[in-house]
């Protein structure tokens, strides 16, 4: 039997997550046209915005594990509010706002431009900087790809009117005049109301595709478009991994010698393709690898797609039915009681200048997910949309804090927030940044622990880089010093010696530091460990647990 090929959790997450989707295909009504209006909002590239977002678990009816009953009300407490976001364009944009969580805001700002991210923390002393080098913001419209803005920005109007068209209005659907306020202003403004329940929204679907099947030329214009925007990125991508991937890798000497030299090649059969291997690259540019041929790639993408929906509908209903039955959560996920309510305000250029959105998911009852359902709420208001919009840059004048540029210890990263502040206290006490916990068997070499004159001993350097702390000789005091990461103190011992400070103060030892015949030097467990801030407790089987909180 043929089926709809959805997970068990995919199908109502991407549907709950293409309602907004969903609602744009609506027409024209009271005067306002809607299709037109919310392209345009998928265009804009400058404006200003503030916004509050926040979230509420539901208990399910019953007993809660005290545990779970915790972590609902942690939940609960958080929430965004966004007092000032920028943005000048696809590649440069500004927020400013602040988090809250368990009755504590923690004030934010951060901003982004071609070279990178800065955000700076409210009781940091320098912004976190991560370099659009690093790759940790290949995800986001910045660098080379920001030259292709206009391009972009043309394909996603096109791709939107194509959807749009196809898309029927909901069953509740109002549109009214009210004055509203947005920043201060109160405007006069069209305001559209919407109320999509689970059920409608799994409803739309069909009728879509069945729309969208039958747009054959719609279907080969957007395919024509993408081609034209994403075919030249592709292609410098494509040029990019020759430079970086033959070049540098396979060029490499280790290469050439493993695997031209050490690897046996007598008795495979190989068939050489010198077709051009794009796809096996990572790209997924298989289709625009066979040709650059814009008619050949559209021609076969539309019969793709054309082919795709053709099995999706083909007993539709009773394979819809099938996965409901078998799946009976999703009869409550997207059910009545999963609920978007929203409301968007237009002014007379059809921008949106405010929106307001609660959403309701319900969710199935189970004994390991105690909760009857998840609401998200959104409050947004915009101006200056389109305008020339300068965003609030992060100072970085002084020096950045970059954690992609090298691997920081928990105490390097902690280090760089005041002490007082309630950022560190959140991360040292809340969320155990610095927690670490070792064990030992000490009647396990493995773990190199030895026991002498009633004391037991460790490796100096193992059970310091367990808790992150810096070893290095110090050859004009013949000390080998040791730096606390969570602290930055100094432990100082010596060789063959009993005497120790912790710093600066001096300390004596139950045993002297001793090195063995193999150059490792052994120091008391309990005296290193209690010196890094951890605690030392002997279990009834002989294990020994150190503990950093």
């Amino acid at each position: 039997m043929k089926r709809i090929l959805l997970k068990k959790w995919g199908l109502p997450l991407a549907l709950l997550a293409m309602t907004m989707l969903l609602l744009s295909g609506c027409q024209s009504v009271a005067g306002l046209d809607i299709n037109k209006a919310l392209v345009q909002s998928m265009t804009q590239v400058s404006g200003e915005s503030k916004q509050t977002l926040s979230i509420e678990l539901v208990p399910a009816e019953g007993v809660v594990h005290p545990e779970a009953q915790r972590l609902i009300e942690q939940l609960n407490s958080l929430s965004l509010t966004i007092d000032s976001a920028k943005v000048q364009d696809q590649g440069n944009m500004s927020v400013k706002g602040a988090v809250k969580y368990k009755e504590e805001q923690y004030p934010f700002h951060l901003s982004l431009d071609e070279q990178g991210m800065a955000i700076q923390l409210e009781g940091a002393k320098q912004p976190i900087y991560i370099s659009t080098e690093s790759g940790a913001l290949s995800g986001m419209y910045t660098g080379e790809a920001a030259k292709y803005e206009d391009q972009i920005l043309g394909f996603t109007k096109q791709a939107g009117e194509f959807f749009f068209k196809h898309l029927s209005n909901p069953k509740t659907l109002t549109v009214k005049q009210t004055q509203s306020e947005v920043f201060g202003e109160s405007l006069s403004l069209t305001q559209l109301h919407t109320e999509i329940r689970g059920d409608e929204l799994l409803a739309m679907v069909k009728p879509f595709l069945t729309s969208v099947a039958k747009d054959e030329q719609g279907i080969k214009d957007l395919i024509g478009a993408f081609y034209e925007v994403y075919y030249p990125i592709m292609q410098e991508a494509y040029s990019y991994y020759d430079d970086y991937y033959y070049e540098d890798y396979y060029e490499d000497e280790y290469y050439d010698d493993y695997y031209y030299e050490d690897y046996d090649y007598e008795g495979y059969d190989y068939e050489y393709d010198n077709s051009d291997d794009t796809a096996d690259r990572g790209f997924g540019l298989d289709l625009f690898s066979i040709s650059q041929s814009k008619p050949v790639v559209v021609a076969t993408m539309t019969a793709t797609i054309q082919e795709a929906i053709k099995a999706l509908l083909t007993d539709y209903d009773a394979n819809m039915k099938s996965l409901l039955e078998e799946t009976p959560e999703l009869n409550v996920v997207l059910g009545k009681d999963t609920v978007l309510d929203l409301d968007l305000y237009f002014d007379s250029k059809l921008q949106i200048r405010k929106q307001a959105m609660e959403l309701t998911i319900a969710l199935p009852a189970s004994k390991d997910f105690p909760l009857q359902s998840v609401k998200l709420k959104a409050d947004t208001e915009q101006r200056n949309l389109g305008a020339t919009v300068e965003i609030d840059a992060v100072d970085v004048t002084s020096g950045v804090i970059d954690y992609f540029e090298k691997p920081m210890t928990p105490g390097e990263m902690l280090r760089n927030f005041e002490s007082d502040s309630a950022i560190y206290k959140l991360l040292k006490d809340d969320f155990q940044f610095t927690y670490k916990n070792v064990y030992l068997d000490p009647h396990n070499s493995y773990y190199g622990t030895v026991v002498k004159n009633n004391t037991t001993f460790i490796p100096l350097r193992y059970l310091s880089e367990e808790l992150d702390a810096a070893v290095k000789w110090d050859a004009a005091s013949k000390n080998i010093v040791i730096t606390d990461d969570i602290t930055g103190r100094e432990i100082r011992v010596t060789p063959d010696s009993k005497h120790a400070s912790i710093g600066g103060k001096a300390v004596v030892l139950e045993q002297p530091v001793f090195v063995n015949k193999d150059g490792v030097t052994y120091v008391p467990l309990r005296f290193m460990s209690e010196a890094l801030g951890a605690k030392v407790t002997v279990e009834e089987d002989g294990w020994i647990f150190i503990e950093r909180p």
